[in-house]
């Protein structure tokens, strides 16, 4: 009996304290990878464009996976919000069409900008596989 007392005590000593090194080990550990899991997008960029106005404008929406090119007036181009260059829009639009079976592509120019630009944008968009390119416009609004 003596020695059964002997052990409950020593047992009792045991559980008094609670160790949180191991538990804060974990939660930093699951803190640590879910920072290095989670992918950083950049945000897309806007432009405040100006576009050209036409009476036979009609309006629609356009499906997600349609690429939306921008020419800005500063002589930027962008691609759903993201700055490229001519080869790099180009292999953008390949990538597009290969995965997502792109078949058409809508150009936003600023209304001051030279038409050649606009016809490059669209003789890429055709050497990339998309044969429909759409320009945006406005309705115009007669005063």
């Amino acid at each position: 009996m003596a020695r059964r007392r002997a052990i409950s005590k020593r047992m009792t000593g045991l559980g008094t304290s609670l160790n949180l090194t191991p538990l804060l080990d974990i939660i930093f550990n699951l803190i640590f990878f879910f920072l290095l899991a989670t992918s950083i997008r950049e945000k897309p960029q806007y432009l405040e464009v100006t576009l050209p106005s036409a009476a036979t404008g009609e309006t629609r929406t356009v499906d997600k996976t349609v690429p939306v090119i921008t020419l800005a007036a500063d002589g930027r181009t962008l691609l759903d919000g993201t700055a490229v260059d001519d080869i790099d829009l180009r292999n953008r639009l390949i990538r597009l069409v290969q995965e997502d079976k792109v078949a058409e592509a809508v150009v936003e120019s600023d209304a001051g900008i030279a038409v050649q630009r606009f016809f490059t944008a669209a003789d890429i968009c055709r050497q990339a596989g998309i044969p429909t390119v759409t320009p945006r416009v406005e309705p115009r609004r007669d005063e």
